[in-house]
């Protein structure tokens, strides 16, 4: 949206262009940016655009919009060539059939059309209403508690008031926001209920709710100004002598007057920072994970357990800690690791079929498909690991 107004504010395109290349940069970063900031860019910056090169008839508008649709695929470029690898060339079929390690790509395209509906979020969309309108409440307030315990009720009360303050600033900007945090909050508290790492999609609300913050407390701070500043300079004019003499208070304290609102001002900005630095700081303790050896013990008794080339089926965040120990430390480099998660799109009694019964299967936790499709056995204690050892009877 701001490159967007100062293309119409300064007539130079290039803001536009920069902004279309970092959406498909984003794009290509994570498909998640699709269902979460695509419709903001749609409604406040595509639309508004397109209507003006209707409008105005002009080869030059529609150059502008050509062009900004080429600069977006320039960012989706990285995604596309690797994407391409998988389409036209199949290199994991490849490696399957010469016996190598075999590892999951998300997606794992087969066709172009595959590549497209990855493009436009794939399984990401289906996850904006996983659960329906019927849980749309609980899920909101969790949401609304998770929002006030990441910024604590200072900020989630200016953030409140920063919300209500922007549309009458700048509309526009107004309804990006909003689409932005709407979209986040409706996918974040969605997949949340299904991945334990899906706290990270609300990032895209916190920044959209830190600015709602900057704005309310910036609010806050002139209007704390504004109420000091007579006072101040009353007193102050009283001090040096001027009170008896009405015009020259006056003419004292219109000198005085903005010299005292900017420095309240900044005064209760710099508190304001000061005050979540100190909150953050105080927090520190309770994030801090760097004594935390649970997952570098839990990777060893994992990699201990496993039969000979082995395949797991593992989480992202359970994965991690498992490549460590193999890539860093060198530990039975036979194991292949299918980092997939089990959420619409991604079934694991299907992904256990690719390599069943060719090579033992593991999976780290378990799913309905898989434990209806396959008999389970536990085999590591104390850690949810489960031996995939045949597929039930029909």
């Amino acid at each position: 949206w701001w490159c967007l107004a100062q293309y119409w504010a300064a007539g130079s395109p290039r803001f536009v262009y920069g902004a279309a290349l970092l959406a498909g940069l984003a794009t290509t970063h994570h498909g998640s940016f699709v269902p979460i900031v695509v419709p903001a860019l749609f409604v406040t910056v595509a639309v508004p655009l397109l209507l003006q090169a209707l409008q105005s008839r002009s080869w030059s508008k529609w150059r502008v919009v050509l062009l900004c649709g080429l600069w977006a695929l320039l960012g989706l470029m990285p995604w596309l060539y690797l994407a391409a690898q998988f389409s036209l060339f199949r290199p994991f079929d490849y490696y399957r059939g010469q016996g190598l390690p075999y590892h999951y790509y998300w997606g794992n395209p087969n066709s172009w059309a595959d590549v497209a509906n990855l493009a436009l979020g794939a399984g990401f969309r289906g996850e904006v209403f996983t659960h329906g309108w019927g849980q749309l409440a609980e899920l909101g307030v969790r949401f609304l508690a998770a929002l006030r315990r990441e910024f604590w009720w200072i900020a989630f009360v200016l953030g409140m008031f920063g919300a209500a303050i922007v549309p009458l600033r700048e509309r526009r900007s107004a309804v990006f926001g909003a689409l932005v945090f709407v979209c986040a909050a409706l996918f974040g508290i969605n997949v949340g209920a299904n991945i334990p790492k899906a706290h990270v999609y609300f990032l895209p609300a916190y920044v959209v709710w830190s600015v709602w913050v900057g704005v309310g407390a910036a609010s806050v701070a002139a209007w704390f100004g504004r109420l000091l500043v007579p006072i101040l300079s009353i007193r102050t004019a009283s001090s040096v002598g001027l009170i008896a003499s009405a015009p020259r208070l006056q003419r004292f304290n219109d000198a005085e007057s903005a010299r005292l609102h900017t420095w309240l001002a900044r005064a209760t900005l710099v508190g304001m920072l000061i005050l979540g630095l100190l909150l953050g700081w105080r927090r520190v303790p309770q994030y801090d994970r760097s004594g935390d050896f649970e997952p570098y013990r839990m990777a060893g008794t994992v990699l201990q357990a496993v039969a000979p080339n082995a395949v797991i089926l593992c989480r992202w965040e359970l994965c991690m800690a498992i490549r460590y120990r193999q890539f860093v430390e060198g530990v039975r480099l036979d194991v292949q690791l299918d980092q997939t998660e089990p959420e619409a799109g991604s079934d694991w009694a299907e992904r256990a079929a690719i390599y069943a019964p060719r090579l033992p299967v593991y999976a780290l936790g378990s799913t309905q498909e898989l434990a209806a499709g396959y008999i389970l056995e536990a085999v590591a204690p104390g850690y949810d690991v489960w031996h995939v050892v045949r597929p039930r009877s029909p």
